[in-house]
């Protein structure tokens, strides 16, 4: 099982809800601000950009990263 972050900054408030709901499907945690932690097998960062990408729209932003290592203070995922 692999780790990611995402990170997005959106425009448009009804693709948020379609892109929230896909990271709810996916079990991916909510970190803060617009950062989810999400675990995924079989994929690459690439592979889930694409996903992603989808349910974003052409003026927002979004990146999306593998962890091997992180430490964090008051976060529960």
């Amino acid at each position: 099982m692999k780790h990611y972050f995402l990170k997005c900054e959106l425009q448009d408030s009804e693709r948020k809800k379609a892109l929230f709901d896909e990271l709810a499907n996916l079990n991916a945690r909510h970190v803060f601000g617009n950062s989810w932690f999400l675990q995924y097998k079989d994929s690459n960062a690439s592979k889930l950009r694409n996903h992603f990408k989808y349910y974003i729209g052409s003026g927002d932003r979004l990146i999306v990263t593998e962890v091997t290592d992180w430490a964090g203070v008051n976060i529960d995922i």
